[in-house]
Order: structure tokens, then sequence, then C-alpha cells
């Protein structure tokens, strides 16, 4: 009877753990994407700034 409580929370942990790194790496993601973006406005306005 412990063992199995015991194992069920385990499994638990284990399945929060993964969903924790899978919203982690879906969130670094997002970031990668929204750096992206940003240095291409950049680089976007420096160019217009020497182009005038």
């Amino acid at each position: 009877m412990f063992t199995k409580g015991f194992d069920e929370a385990y499994n638990r942990a284990l399945e929060l753990q993964k969903l924790f790194y899978d919203e982690k790496e879906k969130y670094n993601e997002e970031l990668k994407n929204e750096n992206r973006d940003i240095k291409h406005l950049v680089n976007k306005i420096n160019e217009e700034k020497y182009i005038y």
C-alpha cells in the first residue's frame, strides 16, 4: 500500500517535471524568436540611419 502511493507520487512528480521542462523549452524558443525579431528591427533601423 505504501509503495503504491509512493509510486503514484513519484510518477506524478516525473510528469510535472516533464511539463515544467516542456514549458521552459517553449519559453526559451519564444525568447529566441523575440530576440531575433528585435535584432532584425535594430539592423533595419541602423540601415535606415546610414541610408539617409
